[in-house]
């Protein structure tokens, strides 16, 4: 597909002239006489909305061969609508090519052609998804000689003025999430970030711009403030871990009343798109299907006269209650829940806009018991887990619980007791509003000192962001583990089910764990470091709209590793390395392996897989439910197998052919995929991509399925099986994996080391650049 930008579209500036086509003669026999765009009505059980077009050839019979390789393809000349850097809406042109015929589904696997009247229609795949709503125009389309061929008769090439465009295919909503935890106290201004994916992505960057806007929550009353950010940037927010790409911006609070509480919403530009998408709109053809902290816009309480967040307690194991005060270091309270309820006290002892009843807004600092010497504590539980409403009940604003900054030693935390609260462990030390800050640490000792979690068989939950009763008007609770390192420990867990982070955990960023056991549900999961025993799973989950990206998963041997096959309208999962130091099972799944539900709108890009397979959109004879729905883009993984079954797989395993199943048929089709590069073919051992092999139907553009790759130490099972922990950057003067990144289509402008990412066309595939 080429690409087309006029002035103030984007890098490059590149330009080129639509070719007249008007006023061509009547078609004759053998012409294509007409192409139109296909809309959502089934094709023989396929739904080729948007993705193929159906191309008239005048007075040809049925039976004959669509042929769309090489100089043969058709090609579409299109005017499209999106936005620039500025967030200002353009239109530019664009060209798609086709890419192969579509066929009929198992086993009849003859190319889809019928008649119409004396002619013949045949059905085309398309290399990129063609949108309705206004948003594309196609100014004209070319069918090459020979497109068509039946009874040793060619089609004659012929050019197609203002062909029909009947898909009803929307642009799909970027997949986001903010780097800003809900719920802060603010007393000034403050850096904001989000990540953000798109299946447009071009240029080296996810969307075209981000626009910073600021509501009151109570009036929706737009406060005025807008900050642009039209160009990607690494993060401020994360201390380590893998560099995390953003699009970020300083939002000033000056003008905003003291007390009140306001959202920070974004605006997200598309390159491609008729409408600019809006994080606060629920319920939209752009919406979500869930409404999640981390994507709505991120709410905070003003306090630019610094009196509503500026209350501090301490706590030392061993101070004597009666003689605690609130910010005062020396006269400490003995626990954090007595210190919780101090804090209420305080707070609702102030007055006007500042006075609430709860400890939200403060900040609880651990001390040592003596210098050099760290300290435990307990968190929320037994004697004290009644008091855990000190913290949530009716609070706008986090409770901080962090180290005291004069301990020199080990700050901890612990379970201990067996109580729990309403008989669960969902709140012990960190639910809902608790955000444990940077400088905590794990560390590696004995498990049962280390963190919580151990001996329940029903699933000690230690970071829970589900909220329950806690929400805050509507958005459910959040929960944050930020720029911590350390060891974290789950014991007696009696199955692998048992996730040792629950549900809506909302943000997981810049966390550096060298050991430990878990697994995540987080909605946004970025720029983490884990070694040994953790996996990302939707065992627990029931909303989409995660972002897992920028991760380095070592060491791990786990099988599927990373597993997603819920039903999802957007989910992204993008510059990753996922190593796994024991082969035979795969390193990551999408939407395969059993996953029986529609998953529209992920996004995979630069993801780096090694030891385990990579298996993507299944159609497995595990499935009985016909018409389940897999799509989504794919650009630039690279992987040592590839594996994406369609309905062949179904019927050589023994299932029965079911004439609905339109299961992976864009995804096995290539549609939106490109530059994915693979060393060794599918698990079944096909090297090329053809009907039935697992690979897919169509090679996506600029892709390898048998390359060779040369990573500084691969460590893993398909490497030199020594354990894992290897180094995955790329090296060598030639690489296979160099070269997969077409000119003017990079996704991101980093990579996962922070260096920029070549747009010349000579990009590699993968979490890294080449060297």
């Amino acid at each position: 597909m080429a690409i087309h930008v006029g002035a103030g579209r984007g890098p490059g500036h590149l330009n080129r002239c639509l070719q007249g086509l008007s006023g061509s003669p009547a078609p004759v026999a053998g012409d294509a006489s007409a192409l139109a765009i296909r809309d959502a009505t089934a094709l023989n059980s396929v739904n080729g909305n948007g993705w193929t077009a159906d191309v008239t050839f005048k007075g040809m019979a049925t039976g004959g061969v669509l042929d769309m390789t090489g100089a043969k393809a058709l090609s579409l000349d299109l005017t499209r609508t999106g936005f620039n850097t500025a967030g200002s809406a353009v239109t530019f042109s664009e060209t798609i090519k086709g890419s192969a015929a579509l066929r009929n589904i198992a086993p009849a696997v003859t190319q889809q052609n019928r008649a119409s009247g004396a002619d013949v229609i045949a059905t085309a795949v398309l290399r990129r998804r063609v949108y309705g709503g206004g948003v594309d125009v196609i100014n004209s389309a070319t069918v090459p000689a020979g497109a068509y061929t039946v009874g040793g008769t060619p089609s004659n090439a012929r050019a197609i003025s203002a062909p029909a465009n009947n898909s009803t295919y929307a642009v799909p909503s970027p997949v986001y999430g903010f780097l800003v935890p809900h719920h802060q106290v603010r007393q000034a201004a403050f850096r904001f970030e989000m990540v953000v994916t798109h299946a447009e992505a071009r240029f080296g960057q996810q969307v075209a711009c981000v626009e910073f806007r600021v509501r009151d929550v109570a009036t929706n009353a737009d406060q005025g403030i807008s900050v642009k950010c039209g160009t990607p940037e690494l993060s401020t927010l994360q201390a380590q871990g893998p560099k995390v790409e953003c699009y970020g911006g300083t939002i000033p609070i000056a003008g905003l009343t003291q007390g009140v509480k306001y959202e920070v919403y974004a605006i997200i530009y598309p390159w491609v798109g008729a409408a600019a998408f809006d994080t606060r709109v629920i319920g939209t053809a752009y919406s979500l299907t869930m409404h999640n902290g981390n994507a709505t816009g991120v709410r905070f309480i003003c306090d630019k006269n610094g009196t509503y967040g500026n209350n501090v307690v301490y706590v030392k194991t061993g101070a004597v209650l009666a003689n605690a005060a609130v910010n005062d270091p020396a006269k400490p309270y003995p626990t954090i829940a007595q210190a919780a309820k101090g804090l209420k006290l305080a707070n609702n002892a102030k007055s006007g806009a500042d006075q609430r009843n709860n400890a939200g807004g403060s900040t609880i600092y651990l001390m040592e018991t003596a210098s050099g010497a760290g300290a435990t504590y307990p968190g929320m539980e037994g004697t004290y887990g009644n008091e855990y409403s000190d913290f949530t009940t009716g609070s706008e604003a986090w409770t901080v619980i962090a180290p005291d900054p004069a301990a020199t030693g080990v700050i901890k935390f612990t379970r201990g007791g067996s109580n729990g609260v309403g008989g669960s462990f969902t709140k012990f030390l960190l639910g809902p509003r608790f955000a444990l800050d940077r400088g905590v640490q794990f560390p590696a000792g004995n498990p049962n000192n280390d963190i919580v979690l151990q001996g329940d068989a029903t699933c000690a939950v230690w970071l829970d962001g589900t909220g329950g009763t806690q929400s805050w008007a509507g958005v459910p609770g959040d929960a944050v583990m930020q720029n911590v390192t350390g060891h974290i420990y789950v014991t007696n867990m009696t199955t692998d089910d048992k996730p040792f982070l629950c549900g809506r955990a909302d943000l997981f960023l810049g966390n550096v764990i060298s050991r430990g056991h878990g697994q995540f549900n987080p909605i946004v999961f970025v720029g983490n470091r884990l070694m040994e025993g953790f996996e990302v799973s939707d065992a627990n989950a029931t909303n989409d709209h995660w972002v897992v990206g920028w991760n380095e998963f070592y060491k791990n041997s786990n099988t599927q590793l990373i597993r997603i096959g819920k039903a999802m309208t957007a989910f992204a999962m993008v510059s990753n390395v996922v190593e796994c130091r024991v082969g035979g099972d795969p390193g990551l799944i999408l939407f395969g392996d059993g996953a029986a539900a529609n998953a529209t709108n992920f996004l995979s890009f630069h993801n780096t897989v090694t030891g385990g397979r990579y298996n993507t959109c299944y159609t497995t004879s595990g499935i009985a439910t016909p018409g389940i729905i897999k799509e989504g883009d794919e650009a630039y993984d690279l992987c040592p197998y590839w594996n994406a079954k369609s309905d062949p797989f179904r019927v050589q395993e023994g299932g029965s052919d079911m004439a609905t199943r339109t299961g992976n048929w864009a995804w096995i089709n290539a549609v939106n995929r490109r530059g994915i590069v693979v060393q060794y073919g599918d698990n079944a051992g096909n090297t090329g991509y053809s009907v039935g092999s697992w690979l897919g139907e169509v090679q996506p553009l600029n892709s390898s399925p048998t390359a060779t790759v040369a990573y500084v130490a691969d460590k893993s099972a398909f490497g030199d099986n020594s354990g894992g922990g290897g180094n995955y950057r790329l090296t060598g003067a030639t690489n296979d994996a160099y070269g997969a990144v077409d000119q003017l289509w990079g996704i991101f402008r980093f990579d996962l080391d922070g260096n920029l990412r070549r747009q010349d066309g000579t990009g590699a595939a993968g979490a890294y650049e080449r060297p």
